[in-house]
Protein backbone atom coordinates (compact mmCIF):
# COMPACT_ATOMS: atom_id res chain seq x y z
CA UNK A 1 0.00 0.00 0.00
CA UNK A 2 1.36 3.70 -0.73
CA UNK A 3 1.75 5.46 1.70
CA UNK A 4 1.97 9.15 2.79
CA UNK A 5 2.75 11.47 5.82
CA UNK A 6 1.32 14.82 6.72
CA UNK A 7 2.51 17.16 9.09
CA UNK A 8 -0.67 19.66 10.94
CA UNK A 9 -2.97 16.49 10.27
CA UNK A 10 -5.65 18.02 11.59
CA UNK A 11 -5.75 21.45 10.10
CA UNK A 12 -8.32 22.84 7.49
CA UNK A 13 -5.96 21.39 4.52
CA UNK A 14 -4.27 18.40 6.33
CA UNK A 15 -7.98 16.86 7.68
CA UNK A 16 -9.00 17.06 3.87
CA UNK A 17 -5.26 15.60 2.66
CA UNK A 18 -6.18 12.54 4.98
CA UNK A 19 -9.48 12.03 3.50
CA UNK A 20 -8.26 12.28 0.23
CA UNK A 21 -5.39 10.15 -0.09
CA UNK A 22 -7.47 7.63 2.45
CA UNK A 23 -10.48 7.41 -0.33
CA UNK A 24 -7.81 7.39 -3.08
CA UNK A 25 -5.51 3.81 -1.98
CA UNK A 26 -3.26 5.60 0.49
CA UNK A 27 -2.51 4.36 4.53
CA UNK A 28 -1.48 8.20 6.22
CA UNK A 29 0.60 8.89 8.46
CA UNK A 30 -0.66 11.99 10.48
CA UNK A 31 1.11 14.49 12.92
CA UNK A 32 -0.56 17.05 14.55
CA UNK A 33 -0.12 18.61 18.34
CA UNK A 34 -3.04 21.21 17.83
CA UNK A 35 -0.72 24.40 18.37
CA UNK A 36 -2.76 26.20 16.92
CA UNK A 37 -5.26 25.85 19.12
CA UNK A 38 -2.73 26.56 22.11
CA UNK A 39 -1.75 30.10 20.40
CA UNK A 40 -5.01 30.75 19.15
CA UNK A 41 -7.24 29.69 21.29
CA UNK A 42 -9.36 27.03 22.10
CA UNK A 43 -12.21 28.07 19.05
CA UNK A 44 -8.77 27.03 16.96
CA UNK A 45 -8.52 23.61 18.33
CA UNK A 46 -8.21 20.88 15.63
CA UNK A 47 -8.95 18.12 18.39
CA UNK A 48 -12.79 17.66 16.98
CA UNK A 49 -11.18 17.07 13.37
CA UNK A 50 -8.34 14.43 14.80
CA UNK A 51 -11.17 12.59 16.63
CA UNK A 52 -13.31 12.65 13.65
CA UNK A 53 -10.32 11.06 11.38
CA UNK A 54 -9.36 8.71 14.23
CA UNK A 55 -12.70 7.26 14.87
CA UNK A 56 -13.52 7.11 10.76
CA UNK A 57 -10.08 5.73 9.03
CA UNK A 58 -8.63 2.53 9.76
CA UNK A 59 -5.71 3.35 7.40
CA UNK A 60 -4.51 6.39 9.37
CA UNK A 61 -1.74 6.27 12.31
CA UNK A 62 -2.14 9.14 14.07
CA UNK A 63 0.90 11.29 16.07
CA UNK A 64 0.60 13.81 18.63
CA UNK A 65 4.22 15.39 19.14
CA UNK A 66 6.04 18.91 18.00
CA UNK A 67 8.05 18.16 14.86
CA UNK A 68 10.80 19.84 16.18
CA UNK A 69 11.25 17.16 18.61
CA UNK A 70 14.68 14.83 17.78
CA UNK A 71 14.58 11.85 16.26
CA UNK A 72 10.68 11.10 16.25
CA UNK A 73 10.27 11.84 12.16
CA UNK A 74 13.06 9.78 11.64
CA UNK A 75 11.85 7.07 13.51
CA UNK A 76 8.68 7.21 11.42
CA UNK A 77 10.46 7.44 7.93
CA UNK A 78 12.44 4.45 9.17
CA UNK A 79 9.35 2.31 9.84
CA UNK A 80 7.58 3.79 6.77
CA UNK A 81 8.16 4.08 3.13
CA UNK A 82 6.46 6.95 2.33
CA UNK A 83 5.91 8.01 -1.01
CA UNK A 84 5.36 11.86 -0.16
CA UNK A 85 5.26 14.64 2.96
CA UNK A 86 2.64 16.69 2.98
CA UNK A 87 4.17 19.98 4.93
CA UNK A 88 0.79 21.68 6.40
CA UNK A 89 2.12 22.29 10.01
CA UNK A 90 2.87 25.76 10.65
CA UNK A 91 2.26 29.11 12.78
CA UNK A 92 -0.78 30.03 10.26
CA UNK A 93 -1.81 33.64 11.29
CA UNK A 94 -0.86 36.77 9.79
CA UNK A 95 -1.97 39.07 13.06
CA UNK A 96 -1.05 36.73 15.42
CA UNK A 97 2.96 36.28 13.55
CA UNK A 98 3.40 40.15 14.68
CA UNK A 99 2.86 39.54 18.65
CA UNK A 100 5.30 36.56 18.68
CA UNK A 101 8.16 36.26 15.49
CA UNK A 102 10.39 34.24 17.19
CA UNK A 103 8.32 31.47 17.63
CA UNK A 104 6.69 32.09 14.15
CA UNK A 105 10.16 31.67 12.53
CA UNK A 106 10.66 28.86 14.82
CA UNK A 107 7.41 26.79 13.17
CA UNK A 108 7.20 27.99 9.84
CA UNK A 109 11.50 27.84 8.86
CA UNK A 110 13.25 26.10 11.56
CA UNK A 111 10.69 23.21 11.35
CA UNK A 112 10.86 23.13 7.20
CA UNK A 113 14.28 23.02 6.91
CA UNK A 114 14.72 19.99 9.59
CA UNK A 115 12.09 18.13 7.64
CA UNK A 116 13.74 19.04 4.11
CA UNK A 117 17.13 18.10 6.03
CA UNK A 118 15.58 14.70 7.16
CA UNK A 119 14.49 13.53 3.42
CA UNK A 120 17.22 15.00 2.14
CA UNK A 121 19.76 12.20 3.99
CA UNK A 122 17.00 9.64 4.92
CA UNK A 123 14.49 9.60 2.46
CA UNK A 124 15.49 10.81 -0.94
CA UNK A 125 12.86 9.62 -3.06
CA UNK A 126 9.93 11.11 -0.93
CA UNK A 127 8.03 13.99 -2.77
CA UNK A 128 7.73 16.83 -0.32
CA UNK A 129 4.72 19.37 -0.77
CA UNK A 130 5.27 22.61 1.04
CA UNK A 131 2.08 24.45 1.95
CA UNK A 132 3.41 28.49 1.31
CA UNK A 133 1.36 31.38 1.08
CA UNK A 134 0.25 34.56 -0.98
CA UNK A 135 2.32 36.31 2.09
CA UNK A 136 5.61 35.87 0.27
CA UNK A 137 4.72 38.70 -1.65
CA UNK A 138 3.84 41.07 1.10
CA UNK A 139 2.15 44.39 -0.14
CA UNK A 140 3.47 43.92 -3.55
CA UNK A 141 -0.02 43.08 -4.52
CA UNK A 142 -1.03 46.33 -3.72
CA UNK A 143 1.10 48.44 -6.29
CA UNK A 144 -1.22 46.99 -9.31
CA UNK A 145 -3.89 49.12 -10.04
CA UNK A 146 -7.38 48.84 -9.24
CA UNK A 147 -10.86 49.36 -9.64
CA UNK A 148 -13.69 50.68 -7.36
CA UNK A 149 -17.35 49.08 -7.75
CA UNK A 150 -20.04 49.27 -5.41
CA UNK A 151 -19.02 45.76 -3.42
CA UNK A 152 -15.84 45.38 -4.53
CA UNK A 153 -12.03 46.53 -6.06
CA UNK A 154 -10.92 44.03 -8.37
CA UNK A 155 -7.40 44.43 -10.49
CA UNK A 156 -7.66 46.76 -13.58
CA UNK A 157 -5.44 45.00 -15.80
CA UNK A 158 -4.37 41.73 -14.69
CA UNK A 159 -6.94 38.57 -13.96
CA UNK A 160 -4.40 37.36 -10.91
CA UNK A 161 -1.13 37.60 -9.26
CA UNK A 162 1.39 35.06 -11.30
CA UNK A 163 4.31 33.62 -9.71
CA UNK A 164 6.44 36.08 -11.69
CA UNK A 165 5.60 38.89 -8.58
CA UNK A 166 8.19 40.65 -6.77
CA UNK A 167 8.47 39.36 -3.35
CA UNK A 168 11.43 42.26 -2.17
CA UNK A 169 11.16 45.51 -1.15
CA UNK A 170 8.02 45.53 0.55
CA UNK A 171 6.59 44.70 4.21
CA UNK A 172 5.71 41.48 4.80
CA UNK A 173 4.90 41.20 8.32
CA UNK A 174 6.53 37.78 10.04
CA UNK A 175 4.36 35.24 8.70
CA UNK A 176 5.14 36.62 4.91
CA UNK A 177 8.81 36.62 5.82
CA UNK A 178 8.93 33.15 7.28
CA UNK A 179 6.87 31.06 4.71
CA UNK A 180 8.97 33.01 1.81
CA UNK A 181 12.02 31.85 4.04
CA UNK A 182 10.97 27.91 3.92
CA UNK A 183 9.41 28.50 0.43
CA UNK A 184 13.03 29.52 -1.15
CA UNK A 185 14.76 26.66 1.26
CA UNK A 186 12.24 24.69 -0.39
CA UNK A 187 13.08 25.52 -3.73
CA UNK A 188 16.83 25.17 -3.15
CA UNK A 189 16.96 21.78 -1.65
CA UNK A 190 15.26 20.78 -5.20
CA UNK A 191 18.21 22.19 -6.82
CA UNK A 192 21.34 21.61 -4.93
CA UNK A 193 20.05 18.29 -3.82
CA UNK A 194 17.50 17.20 -6.55
CA UNK A 195 15.65 16.39 -3.52
CA UNK A 196 11.23 16.37 -5.25
CA UNK A 197 9.82 19.16 -3.80
CA UNK A 198 6.75 21.33 -4.70
CA UNK A 199 5.98 25.11 -3.48
CA UNK A 200 2.27 25.96 -3.50
CA UNK A 201 1.72 29.16 -2.73
CA UNK A 202 -2.25 29.22 -1.44
CA UNK A 203 -4.74 32.24 -1.45
CA UNK A 204 -7.48 31.53 0.77
CA UNK A 205 -7.99 28.02 1.43
CA UNK A 206 -10.87 26.83 3.50
CA UNK A 207 -13.57 23.91 4.09
CA UNK A 208 -15.78 22.22 6.34
CA UNK A 209 -12.77 21.37 8.77
CA UNK A 210 -12.12 24.87 9.48
CA UNK A 211 -12.52 26.51 12.44
CA UNK A 212 -14.56 30.33 12.50
CA UNK A 213 -11.92 32.46 14.09
CA UNK A 214 -11.18 36.21 13.31
CA UNK A 215 -7.52 35.64 13.05
CA UNK A 216 -7.57 33.10 10.41
CA UNK A 217 -9.85 31.30 8.51
CA UNK A 218 -12.47 34.34 8.20
CA UNK A 219 -15.16 32.97 6.02
CA UNK A 220 -16.78 30.88 8.54
CA UNK A 221 -16.08 33.66 10.93
CA UNK A 222 -18.41 36.04 9.47
CA UNK A 223 -21.17 33.68 8.69
CA UNK A 224 -21.21 32.75 12.42
CA UNK A 225 -21.53 36.20 13.61
CA UNK A 226 -24.09 37.01 10.76
CA UNK A 227 -26.45 33.91 12.47
CA UNK A 228 -25.80 35.18 15.75
CA UNK A 229 -26.35 38.71 14.84
CA UNK A 230 -22.82 39.73 16.54
CA UNK A 231 -21.16 42.77 15.29
CA UNK A 232 -18.30 42.50 12.50
CA UNK A 233 -15.43 43.75 12.35
CA UNK A 234 -13.68 44.54 9.33
CA UNK A 235 -10.60 45.99 8.93
CA UNK A 236 -10.02 48.52 5.95
CA UNK A 237 -10.47 48.59 2.41
CA UNK A 238 -14.47 49.54 2.91
CA UNK A 239 -15.16 45.91 3.46
CA UNK A 240 -14.63 45.67 -0.35
CA UNK A 241 -11.18 44.18 -0.13
CA UNK A 242 -11.31 40.66 -2.21
CA UNK A 243 -10.03 37.13 -1.97
CA UNK A 244 -10.11 34.05 -4.17
CA UNK A 245 -11.17 30.79 -2.51
CA UNK A 246 -10.47 27.46 -3.09
CA UNK A 247 -11.94 24.43 -1.07
CA UNK A 248 -9.40 22.74 0.45
CA UNK A 249 -10.59 19.06 -0.68
CA UNK A 250 -8.98 20.42 -4.12
CA UNK A 251 -6.24 21.99 -3.12
CA UNK A 252 -5.58 17.99 -1.73
CA UNK A 253 -6.00 16.86 -5.72
CA UNK A 254 -3.36 19.35 -7.08
CA UNK A 255 -0.93 18.09 -4.53
CA UNK A 256 -1.85 14.44 -5.63
CA UNK A 257 -1.50 15.27 -9.31
CA UNK A 258 2.07 16.40 -8.10
CA UNK A 259 3.18 13.85 -6.43
CA UNK A 260 2.50 11.74 -9.14
CA UNK A 261 4.17 13.85 -11.67
CA UNK A 262 6.73 16.27 -9.95
CA UNK A 263 7.40 19.11 -12.13
CA UNK A 264 10.84 20.67 -11.78
CA UNK A 265 9.28 24.44 -12.00
CA UNK A 266 7.98 23.73 -8.74
CA UNK A 267 6.78 27.12 -7.67
CA UNK A 268 2.53 27.45 -7.81
CA UNK A 269 0.10 30.31 -6.98
CA UNK A 270 -2.96 28.16 -5.99
CA UNK A 271 -6.05 29.87 -5.09
CA UNK A 272 -10.00 29.78 -6.08
CA UNK A 273 -8.78 32.24 -9.50
CA UNK A 274 -11.14 35.16 -10.43
CA UNK A 275 -14.35 33.24 -10.99
CA UNK A 276 -14.22 32.13 -7.47
CA UNK A 277 -13.30 35.43 -5.84
CA UNK A 278 -15.76 37.50 -3.40
CA UNK A 279 -15.39 40.85 -1.50
CA UNK A 280 -16.47 40.60 2.61
CA UNK A 281 -19.19 42.88 1.61
CA UNK A 282 -20.49 40.55 -0.98
CA UNK A 283 -20.49 37.61 1.58
CA UNK A 284 -22.13 39.62 4.22
CA UNK A 285 -24.85 40.44 1.88
CA UNK A 286 -24.88 36.73 0.61
CA UNK A 287 -25.24 35.31 4.20
CA UNK A 288 -27.78 38.00 5.39
CA UNK A 289 -29.99 36.97 2.71
CA UNK A 290 -29.57 33.53 3.97
CA UNK A 291 -30.28 33.94 7.34
CA UNK A 292 -32.95 37.00 7.00
CA UNK A 293 -31.31 39.69 8.81
CA UNK A 294 -28.82 42.21 8.76
CA UNK A 295 -25.90 42.87 10.92
CA UNK A 296 -23.98 45.75 12.44
CA UNK A 297 -20.62 46.68 10.82
CA UNK A 298 -17.70 47.77 12.65
CA UNK A 299 -15.22 49.62 10.31
CA UNK A 300 -11.60 49.51 11.62
CA UNK A 301 -8.24 50.82 10.15
CA UNK A 302 -6.74 48.00 7.57
CA UNK A 303 -3.84 45.62 8.97
CA UNK A 304 -0.21 45.58 8.41
CA UNK A 305 0.63 44.04 5.06
CA UNK A 306 -2.78 43.24 4.48
CA UNK A 307 -3.67 42.89 0.29
CA UNK A 308 -6.57 45.21 -0.60
CA UNK A 309 -7.60 42.42 -3.74
CA UNK A 310 -5.35 39.11 -3.54
CA UNK A 311 -6.89 37.00 -6.42
CA UNK A 312 -4.36 33.95 -8.01
CA UNK A 313 -3.48 33.68 -11.33
CA UNK A 314 -3.53 30.12 -12.05
CA UNK A 315 -2.71 29.30 -15.05
CA UNK A 316 0.30 27.94 -14.35
CA UNK A 317 -1.04 24.95 -13.06
CA UNK A 318 -3.80 24.77 -15.28
CA UNK A 319 -1.62 24.35 -18.06
CA UNK A 320 0.69 21.77 -16.30
CA UNK A 321 -1.81 19.71 -14.98
CA UNK A 322 -4.96 20.40 -17.01
CA UNK A 323 -6.40 21.25 -12.97
CA UNK A 324 -9.39 23.45 -12.33
CA UNK A 325 -11.01 23.92 -9.24
CA UNK A 326 -14.23 21.84 -8.79
CA UNK A 327 -15.90 23.47 -5.53
CA UNK A 328 -17.56 27.14 -6.72
CA UNK A 329 -17.35 29.74 -3.61
CA UNK A 330 -21.48 29.46 -4.01
CA UNK A 331 -20.89 25.98 -3.41
CA UNK A 332 -18.27 26.30 -0.52
CA UNK A 333 -20.46 29.23 0.98
CA UNK A 334 -23.40 26.45 0.86
CA UNK A 335 -21.14 24.01 2.37
CA UNK A 336 -20.30 26.21 5.82
CA UNK A 337 -24.21 26.96 5.89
Amino acid sequence: MKKILITGAAGTIGTACCEYFIRNGYYVIGIDNDYRGRILGPEASIKKNKEYLINKYSDLEFYDFDISEDNKIEEILGNHKVKALIHCASQPSHPKSIEIPYADFINNVVNTVKLLEILKNKSKDTVFVFCSSNKVYGENPNSFELVESETRYNFKDIIGIDETCSLDHTLHTPLGASKLAADIYTQEYLRLYDLPAGVFRLSCVTGIYAKAIESHNWIPYIINKIKNQEVIKIFGYKGKQVRDIIDASDVAKVFDLFINNPAKDNVFNLGGGAENSISILELIKIIENQFGCRVQKDFLDKRMGDHCVYISDNTKIENLYNFKPTLSYKSIIKNFI
